[in-house]
């Protein structure tokens, strides 16, 4: 007995393995969305963490990036800037105080 070959769209279209499929394909559900982002770190690292953002984005090599393989854009990222660990949380909650879905305790 042996698998059957995972599909990646409403027509059908096979490839051997996931790996193979997401990466020629996309997935098969593509919601055409955009998903915020909010990057949260210290000034030294924020260059370092867009460009890991993009990279994700735009994708490299093999990888055709989250936009293409999942059908989902990033918006333009809002960037906190804590300059130590200790910040982190006083800048996450004067970001988005209002938020039910970030838990502090």
């Amino acid at each position: 007995m042996s698998d059957p070959d995972p599909v990646f769209d409403k027509e059908g279209h096979k490839r051997r393995t996931v790996l193979e499929g997401l990466t020629e394909l996309g997935s098969y559900n593509k919601p055409n969305e955009e998903l915020p982002i909010a990057m949260l770190c210290t000034r030294d690292a924020s260059t370092k963490l867009k460009a890991l953002l993009d990279a994700v984005r735009l994708g490299s090599a093999r990888y055709r990036g989250v936009e293409r393989t999942f059908g989902i854009s990033f918006s333009e990222p809002r960037t906190i800037i804590a300059d130590n660990f200790q910040d982190y949380l006083p800048r996450l909650r004067e970001f988005d105080s209002r938020s039910e879905m970030i838990s502090f305790n």
